[in-house]
């Protein structure tokens, strides 16, 4: 099973629509903007690949994961380990919201083993990981496409969300998910763009009180992307921190 890949850069207009439609891009509207396009050259691993301010941000062991040379980044973990990188935000605040918006270019899985991947927020990377709260995305050829809203530890009264689904066991079109953070009442939000930008919630949890988002999360719970035919490709991703704009989600 085969599918034909969208031209460069096709997805390129949605996660600029939804940043807008937060604000995000509004002069002023947060104190910190982190965006990667993933433009860079093919083969590039997520080590090597900047943000919009030319900065290289991205540890830990995604080794295999690059870039493809059509503005994506393939999500690729070859053994059947956890694997996960980390990119630093800086000092967390308590005032207002972060946001991690991520675009899903696409996706294609070709046998009924889950894969499971996400992108989240973290108190801690490696070797004292400590995970914030997720976008947790699952998908098998039997099952389709799903993503969750997922917090941890449930010990301390972390909760999420039940899995929706996004699509069938292969997409083309790509997809935007933006997860909202809100220190404040120690919250979460998962929301899905739809046409001109705009989110869709689709639903919350509560976070840790003990945990904040000092750092941006890329994972790959097993193996995936062992073959050509199966991917997962991420067409840009964002965070932003500090106090944006009341009712910029509309």
């Amino acid at each position: 099973m085969k599918t034909t890949s969208p031209p460069p850069y096709a997805h390129r207009v949605i996660l600029p629509a939804c940043m807008a439609a937060m604000g995000i891009l509004a002069s002023g509207a947060f104190a910190a903007t982190l965006a990667w396009e993933f433009d860079e050259k093919q083969g590039t691993t997520l080590g090597a690949v900047q943000n919009s301010a030319g900065q290289v941000l991205w540890s830990g062991n995604l080794a295999e994961s690059a870039v493809t040379g059509r503005g994506t980044l393939r999500l690729r973990n070859l053994d059947t380990e956890k694997c996960r990188s980390f990119a630093r935000l800086g000092q967390p605040g308590k005032d207002g919201s972060t946001w991690l918006v991520v675009n899903i270019a696409r996706w294609q899985f070709i046998d009924g083993v889950t894969r499971s991947t996400g992108v989240g927020l973290a108190q801690g990377a490696d070797p004292k990981f400590t995970m914030l709260a997720e976008m947790n995305l699952q998908g098998s050829a039997d099952r389709g496409f799903f993503v969750s809203g997922d917090a941890m530890p449930e010990n301390e009264g972390a909760s999420g969300t039940k899995a929706f689904r996004l699509g069938d066991d292969t997409g083309g079109e790509p997809l935007t998910l933006a997860l909202e953070y809100l220190p404040e009442t120690n919250r979460f939000n998962l929301y899905r763009g739809g046409a001109g930008g705009r989110l869709a919630l689709l639903g919350g949890g509560k976070t840790s009180r003990r945990r904040d988002a000092r750092y941006a999360c890329i994972y790959i719970k097993n193996a995936v992307g062992a073959v050509d035919d199966e991917y997962i490709e991420l067409g840009g991703l964002a965070v932003t921190t500090g106090r944006g704009t009341d009712g910029a989600v509309k």
